[in-house]
């Protein structure tokens, strides 16, 4: 009996010394890296499209929060202290791991390419590009930089809607008015504030169909570098099991890559993001 259950004792040793030390080996971070095609996205605009995948009524609540505050806070101030005040507005619709997933996803620039996409949008649609025009306004195919001019065309009310799309923010409140208007705005400007106000009263009023997307007029020195590469390093702890988060994108040289395969990349990377998200 002993010849057996001596080796057997030795076993079971090796086993738990294995275990223990797994459980205390460390997990290095991931590293990811992103060059991109396209100029630099506000943060503040990728904040409010992941506060759009909470829920559309957090988006909006969202929307809201940053247009009573001093817009100088999101376009005057040091990059740092807009980041904080990001977070700090955000944080008051997220828990704090929702706060920490959102961190996750500007440091990986996960909505930069729904930003670019909207912007996309904004130039098929040719919109005016005088200096005053800094939000536009789309009723029913007209368009307009002037907020009487833009209640003038609604009172009209002749054209049809303009064509919708999935990713599209839509107030609530008027999906079945007769006249739609899209706003083509930045959120956290001046303009933006003003011409989001008018159409919010116009839907309580029954009369819109009010529609946002994201678009960026003003294109500073600083905004114009391209989005060169973020990183972030994750460590989960499951009690003794420990779990990487990885994102094998790699490098992503535009020069090297058509538009397909770009596309590709960063659907591959955005899906791994919400996998991640979710568990």
């Amino acid at each position: 009996m002993r010849e057996v259950l001596g080796p057997l004792l030795g076993l079971l040793c090796f086993l738990l010394i294995g275990t223990t030390v797994k459980c205390q080996s460390k997990v290095k971070p991931v590293t990811t890296h992103l060059s991109a095609k396209w100029s630099h996205t506000p943060l503040l605009l990728e904040t409010a499209e992941y506060m759009r995948e909470e829920s559309i009524a957090t988006f909006w609540e969202f929307v809201e929060a940053v247009s009573q505050k001093d817009f100088t806070l999101f376009t005057k101030g040091s990059d740092k202290a807009a980041y904080n005040e990001i977070l700090k507005t955000a944080g008051q619709f997220l828990s704090p791991s929702q706060v920490s997933i959102l961190k996750l996803s500007l440091s990986m620039r996960v909505y930069s390419p729904k930003i670019e996409m909207f912007r996309q949008i904004a130039l098929d649609r040719n919109l005016p590009t005088g200096e005053d025009c800094i939000a536009v306004f789309d009723v029913n195919g007209e368009l307009s930089c002037n907020i009487e001019a833009m209640k003038k065309l609604v009172e009209v009310g002749s054209g049809t809607k303009p064509v919708s799309y999935d990713v599209d923010h839509h107030y609530p409140g008027g999906e079945n008015a007769k006249v739609g208007v899209t706003l083509y705005a930045e959120l956290g400007t001046k303009e933006f504030r003003a011409h989001h106000l008018a159409l919010k009263e116009l839907v309580g009023l029954g009369k819109i169909d009010y529609v946002l997307r994201p678009y960026i007029k003003k294109v500073s020195a600083v905004i114009m570098e391209k989005m060169q590469q973020c990183s972030v390093g994750l460590e989960r702890d499951d009690e003794c099991h420990k779990k990487s988060f990885t994102s094998r994108v790699g490098l992503m040289n535009a020069a090297e890559l058509d538009d397909e395969e770009r596309v590709d990349c960063l659907k591959s990377r955005n899906e791994e993001f919400h996998r991640y998200r979710e568990s």
